[in-house]
């Protein structure tokens, strides 16, 4: 199963978790010096390599979902992923998976400032092909 999101959201997600965790695993106190091209990089190269790779799976065994699809209605995407695979049994996860989205109500996630335009358009550049295959508005 392969859930995309809107890159932009992408982005700022992983440049904050970066700002985040980075102090916990270097030995220095510094900052990279370009924090906005190791994000645009390591997203570049994982899906470059999924791009080339994805036509290879089987069918029946790659089911691909919308981040925003799946937030907002959990459970018809994952009946939809559930037939596409083939999984059995549906019915016996549907209602643990309902309690579970239920306990999530209330979740708030990250927000973030705007994207500065300068670094939208190097986003745009440089994930074009995610926002081509997903619909995503650059």
């Amino acid at each position: 199963m392969h859930i995309h999101r809107d890159p932009y959201a992408v982005y700022q997600s992983n440049r904050h978790l970066i700002e985040q965790i980075l102090p916990y695993y270097q030995l220095q106190s510094e900052k990279p010096t370009d924090l906005q091209g190791l994000v645009l990089r390591r997203y570049s190269t994982i899906h470059d390599a999924f791009f080339d790779q994805q036509p290879r799976i089987p069918k029946q065994q790659f089911s691909e979902v919308a981040f925003d699809d799946l937030e907002s209605e959990p459970l018809i995407q994952m009946r939809r992923i559930y037939e596409e695979l083939a999984l059995p049994d549906f019915a016996s996860v549907e209602r643990p998976l309902a309690r579970y989205v239920a306990s999530l109500k209330g979740y708030s996630k990250n927000r973030f400032p705007a994207i500065d335009e300068s670094v939208r358009a190097r986003i745009a550049q440089a994930w074009k092909p995610s926002f081509d295959r997903w619909g995503y508005e650059t």
